[in-house]
């Protein structure tokens, strides 16, 4: 009795918060909608013409001729802001985070798995607001609980955090375009915390200093990758073993959040339930973790290479648990009248909020 549309583009037109108003654009916000207008820049659009031979080779010359100088300018400006840094916290550089190997940072093959599944938006910020950290905070922190509680079972959690790539939006309110206006930082998962309230104190306290190195310049990996011709990263990549990919980038895996419509939205009359997301993985990296607000839900679509991360249903049971945690210890402190201190919080098993019927295990496809 239901139906799914599945959409799919390239991550060079869009980022996520593009995609979102992209779909915004192609359903209505009520089931009787009137028909719209149609813009006609959209309705006259044509594909542009292919490039003759001779002007893909000049171009190409032209941008192998410019990438030194781009290289340098960006070195140069990393270096400044580096310095302006220095001034500016007028301490030493903090010690360089470690990133550990699990059994996913390996590599991959052609085959696919995917689950999924959702939790209360109104919950999230109900952790949100008694925390005072982010809702992006707080997802961070579901996540992490779940895969440290997926790593114990397995017997194959690391001594050392977790780490993850997080998008940082760089668009304004105003910024409605369906394009990429997004950089990239890195932070803990803090899989090393037992304590839930520890864990999302560590996510919170690093996120907020990544991202505010991201809004003031700061450069990473990818940014300098992004400038290097793709012939050229791919050789990189071939030549780097799949288990050190993890150490290179400086992350286990990727989580990405995405604001997401807060009305219901429909096609043709018919209510759109959940949006679930479903992101990309790469060699050293099995598992990609996406999430996006929609009409009062977080809707989870989890990324898996089948063969290295078995039963993955266990993943999104994992954040419901994690939510759990949260709940149990915001209603125990509720009761005593006041908020957790945070360090001395012991972590205490909380009943599963019960959600549908489970599909069926990940499959290949």
């Amino acid at each position: 009795g239901k139906f799914a549309i599945v959409q799919k583009m390239h991550h060079c037109m869009m980022d996520g918060e593009g995609a979102s108003k992209l779909v915004e654009a192609m359903c209505d916000f009520e089931p009787d909608a009137a028909p719209r207008d149609i813009d006609p820049a959209i309705m006259n659009a044509r594909p542009g013409e292919v490039p003759e031979h001779w002007r893909r080779a000049l171009n190409t010359a032209i941008h192998l001729y410019g990438m030194p100088l781009r290289i340098s300018r960006e070195a140069i400006g990393a270096i400044r802001h580096g310095v302006s840094k220095r001034i500016r916290g007028g301490g030493k550089p903090g010690k360089k985070a470690v990133t550990p190997s699990t059994s996913f940072n390996t590599d991959i093959s052609g085959d696919r798995g995917f689950v999924f599944g959702s939790v209360s938006l109104e919950d999230i910020k109900a952790i949100k607001s008694h925390y005072g950290v982010t809702v992006n905070d707080v997802v961070l922190a579901l996540v992490g609980g779940s895969l440290r509680d997926y790593l114990l079972r397995l017997g194959e959690l690391p001594d050392e955090s977790l780490r993850t790539s997080i998008a940082v939006s760089l668009r304004t309110d105003s910024d409605d375009e369906f394009s990429n206006h997004v950089t990239v930082t890195t932070v803990t998962l803090a899989t090393d915390l037992d304590d839930p309230v520890r864990r999302l104190q560590a996510i919170a306290e690093e996120s907020a200093r990544a991202k505010d190195e991201a809004h003031h310049g700061g450069k990473g990996v990818m940014e300098f990758m992004q400038l290097l011709p793709p012939l050229l990263v791919n050789a990189m990549m071939n030549i780097t073993p799949a288990d050190q990919v993890a150490q290179l980038a400086g992350v286990n895996l990727i989580v990405s959040s995405v604001r997401g419509s807060e009305k219901p939205l429909y096609v043709a009359g018919a209510r759109m339930t959940s949006m679930y997301p479903m992101s990309i993985i790469s060699p050293g990296g099995g598992i990609n973790v996406t999430c996006v607000s929609y009409a009062g839900n977080v809707d989870f679509g989890v990324t898996i290479e089948p063969s290295i991360v078995p039963d993955p249903w266990r993943i999104i049971d994992g954040l419901h648990k994690a939510l759990g945690d949260y709940q149990a210890l915001i209603h125990k402190n509720g009761k005593r009248g006041k908020k957790p201190a945070g360090a001395g919080a012991k972590r205490r098993a909380a009943p599963r909020k019960k959600g549908p019927a489970k599909p069926p295990a990940a499959k290949k496809r």
